[in-house]
This record gives C-alpha cells, sequence and structure tokens, in this order.
C-alpha cells in the first residue's frame, strides 16, 4: 500500500460522522482515504506504514473504505488479543536442541532461544500498540483493559518460559563439562609406555591385508597402500591370499625425498576403545616424536617392521607424515602416519599434548581406564592388531 498519511485536525476519537464522510473521493481512494484519517487520530506521531504494517494482515482490513463509523471501530476492537499466549507459541517450544553435549550445543540454544523471545516480544508489543489504538480511537474500555492484561500476562509467561529455558541449557552444559572432563580422565588410562618386546612381536597374517606390488629402485616391492617393505617378501604367513587383486602402484621412489629427517622416539601407546559396532575393532596407535613433533602409527606396522627388521630406527621428515623405516643405514620401508588422529582429548599432534595425557593419568589414577592392562585384557583388545 502506497497511501500517503492526510493531515487531519481530528479530535482523540473516531467518530461515526467522521468515517461516515465520503469527502467526495473517487472509490478507488476510499480506502487510503479512510485509512490515513484513521491514521491521524490513532497514532499521528508514528510513521503511516508502521502503523499500517500492525493492523493490515487482519481479515477485513482491505474493506475498511466500505464500512461506516460504528463497524470500523468494532472491526478493530474485534481485533485486539483474545487470549493467552499458548505453550506452543512459547519458546522453548520451538527449541530443537534436546541435549547439550558441549558448550557450541549451548550457544546454539541460547542464539535460538534469543531468536524466539525477540519474535514473541515483537507480537506482543504489537498487541499492546493496538490496544492503544483502539483507546484512542474510542474503543470499548473493557476491551482495551483485557487485552493488555493478556499482553502483562504473556509476557511474564514469555520471561519466566525464558528464565527456564536458560536454566535448563546452563545446567546441561555443567552437566556435558563434567562428562567431557571425566572422559578426558578415563580416556587418560588409555595411554601407556610399551614393554620389552612389545612392539616387535610379530602381528597376526590377518591384521595386514591388501597387498600388492609396487616398483622402488626398477624393481617390484610389496605395498598395502599404509607401508612399502622394501626388502624381499611380507613375511606373514599366507600373505599371498590376502593380496589385493588389480591394485598396483607404478613406483614409490617419490616417498623417499633426498632431505634432512629426524631420527623418531616411542613415547607412548594408546589403546583405542571399540567401536560402537561390534564387528569392527580399532587396533592401537604408537605415537612416535621425532624432536617435538610426534606422529602417529597404527601398531600392526609398527610391529611388522620391527619384528622383520632388528633394531629398525624411524626417520621422518620436519613435515612429512610419511616416516622412513631404516636398518643399520638402509632404507629398508615406508610407514604412513594416522594423518587426522584424534583421541578423546583432541589431536595429538606434539610431545606436550602426549605429556599431558600421562600427567592427567598420573594425578588421577583411580578414575583412568586402562582396558588393557591385563594379559587377557590386552590379547582381546588386540585380536586385530
Amino acid at each position: 500500500m502506497t497511501a500517503q498519511p492526510m493531515r487531519v485536525e481530528t479530535p482523540c476519537t473516531l467518530s461515526v460522522a467522521m468515517v461516515s464522510a465520503r469527502h467526495d473521493v473517487a472509490p478507488e481512494d476510499l480506502h487510503s482515504v479512510t485509512w490515513a484519517t484513521i491514521h491521524s487520530i490513532a497514532c499521528p506521531s508514528e510513521p503511516f506504514l508502521s502503523f499500517l504494517q500492525r493492523w493490515d494482515h487482519f481479515l477485513g482490513a482491505r474493506d475498511l473504505g466500505n464500512r461506516h463509523g460504528s463497524e470500523i471501530i468494532n472491526w478493530f476492537v474485534d481485533q485486539l488479543l483474545s487470549h493467552p499466549i499458548s505453550k506452543w507459541q512459547l519458546p522453548s517450544s520451538y527449541l530443537t536442541i534436546r541435549t547439550i553435549r558441549n558448550p557450541f550445543d549451548a550457544e546454539k540454544a541460547l542464539a535460538a532461544l534469543g531468536a524466539r523471545v525477540d519474535q514473541v516480544d515483537r507480537e506482543t508489543n504489537a498487541h499492546a500498540r493496538r490496544a492503544d489504538d483502539v483507546e484512542r480511537l474510542g474503543g470499548s474500555p473493557a476491551r482495551v483493559a483485557f487485552a493488555r492484561t493478556l499482553v502483562a500476562h504473556n509476557r511474564e509467561r514469555t520471561r519466566a518460559d525464558q528464565n527456564q529455558l536458560q536454566a535448563w541449557i546452563q545446567e546441561q552444559l555443567e552437566t556435558a563439562l563434567a562428562a567431557s572432563v571425566a572422559a578426558r580422565i578415563t580416556d587418560a588410562g588409555r595411554w601407556r609406555l610399551p614393554v620389552p618386546g612389545d612392539l616387535s612381536r610379530k602381528p597376526t597374517p590377518a591384521s595386514i591385508e591388501g597387498w600388492f606390488t609396487a616398483t622402488y629402485d626398477g624393481r617390484s616391492v610389496y605395498t598395502n597402500d599404509h607401508i612399502v617393505d622394501l626388502v624381499g617378501e611380507p613375511h606373514l604367513n599366507g600373505w599371498q591370499e590376502r593380496r589385493a587383486l588389480g591394485n598396483t602402484n607404478p613406483a614409490v621412489d617419490a616417498l623417499i625425498k633426498a632431505s634432512p629427517r629426524t631420527r623418531g622416539v616411542v613415547i607412548g601407546i594408546y589403546d583405542q576403545v571399540l567401536e560402537r559396532k561390534k564387528t569392527r575393532r580399532l587396533a592401537p596407535v604408537v605415537a612416535i616424536a621425532f624432536g617435538e613433533r610426534v606422529l602417529c602409527f597404527g601398531i600392526r606396522h609398527v610391529r611388522y617392521f620391527l619384528s622383520k627388521y632388528k633394531g629398525a630406527e624411524f626417520i621422518a621428515q620436519a613435515d612429512d607424515p610419511v616416516a622412513l623405516v631404516m636398518q643399520a643405514g638402509q632404507i629398508v620401508g615406508i610407514i604412513c602416519s594416522c594423518r587426522e588422529y584424534n583421541d578423546e582429548n583432541g589431536r595429538v599432534s606434539t610431545t606436550t599434548d602426549v605429556a599431558e595425557r600421562f600427567a592427567m593419568a598420573a594425578a588421577e589414577p583411580a578414575k583412568c581406564d586402562a582396558p588393557a592392562r591385563t594379559a587377557r585384557g590386552r590379547a582381546r583388545h588386540e585380536a586385530h592388531a
């Protein structure tokens, strides 16, 4: 609607005569003239479009130009708030997050709550403004008073619902944070130092499969995409039955770069917990420090090389996720790290990360969970390692 408000000097109430007068205007302009007259009485200090938007979405608003004085007043009275806010309109009914697991969930829930509260407040304020408009138009005082009572009630219910929901979010967040701390302490107990012979034990044949050939220095070598054995055939029984038919790797020479490398030191083993799927187990990982930088490798792959090449060492470039396996100054293999490895405490990428986990386990030994401490438990946990 593009009509401009008319400046009409009128008393503070809308009389039947005022809205009955046609002002000798054309029928197509009657609607605009009626609304401009009403605006000049109800709320002349407010922009016309703002006033109009508060009313024009009600049924019959477009037909006021064809009505007369008391009919118009009664129409405005009929649009006043007549019922309290329902529970389905309260902010809590619009919250989609039902469980707060971390601070991000809490922030998201509070943002959604704030947006809904703002919307309810805008609607409630509009109802209050409509009551003021009707009062200035000379509408029913009883209906105006009742509408204002409902407005106050709705505001009180909205605030109570908001406060209750905020308290619930805070309570959920505190519970989640406490559970997170408990999980971190529990998880820290899964870190351990290797015992003698732990890493040199030969892995089970079934734990490394998918073998195929690649080319290195003009000759065929064996790989499974996680490790490359540069000397002879795999030393696992039945490896031929676990070949990946059709897989080829034309050359692995590019993985070996002639650049300075750092010798690695094993600083810990992390016993990963089982996944939810009972059909799959997670083997432990070995944290190897190359200076301050830490790379994590699957324990089965570390054992593969240390059981085949006695006294083998791992060396890695500063920013390379691939380590070389060296024995007596010769490169005998290549091993790839678990690039995006994380445990319950977050990503493990520095010696400080691993030290923090051991420190946490030492500080809270009774609360730590070490699922593979016993020989029986470790054998079960590493069944596929």
